[in-house]
């Protein structure tokens, strides 16, 4: 009959050793996909910029080119570089320069988003590790007060059952 007890401890530590590995797996894998999803954020921050500067670029590009068909118009109409033409190309100038500066901000509004994004990520890579250990203490706690409870009603320290049989004699004459 020892070896009953014997092996009740023993899958008493099989069964710790294994909630505690699994839950450190499990905070490794959380952390490491929290900190996969980190880095897409902060890739889509820098993609975001990269594509608010191109759309910059592009709405420039595009005014040039009104200006100098606008210009070109202009002189073929007979008007002259100044006056009235002038006002135009600096009002087409103007509109076009805070298409830019809109499209600059909206790509930043959009990259600082992505950013935030980022850093819960690692708030949360942080919190999974964190979280495995709580989980992991409190495997091993729980086995190792099971294991001595085990240990106890082996040796003969454990709970002992009691004569008690229920009721309350020392009521029965009332």
């Amino acid at each position: 009959m020892v070896a009953l007890p014997a092996i009740a401890l023993a899958l008493t530590a099989v069964g710790t050793a294994t909630a505690v590995a699994g839950a450190v797996s499990q905070g490794v894998a959380a952390s490491n996909a929290a900190k996969y999803n980190q880095q897409v954020a902060n890739n889509n921050a820098v993609a975001a910029q990269q594509q608010a500067q191109y759309t910059a670029n592009q709405k420039d590009l595009q005014l040039r080119q009104i200006i100098g068909q606008q210009q070109a118009a202009g002189g073929a109409s007979g008007f002259s570089q100044g006056g009235s033409l002038t006002d135009v190309g600096f009002s087409s100038e103007e509109q076009g320069k805070l298409d830019q500066l809109g499209s600059l901000y909206q790509g930043q509004v959009q990259a600082t988003n992505f950013r935030d994004q980022a850093q819960l990520q690692g708030m949360s890579a942080t919190n999974a590790m964190t979280n495995a250990g709580f989980q992991s203490a409190g495997s091993l706690i729980q086995g190792a007060s099971s294991g001595a409870y085990q240990y106890g009603n082996i040796s003969g320290y454990g709970a002992q059952p009691s004569n008690y049989e229920g009721g309350f004699p020392e009521l029965d004459g009332y």
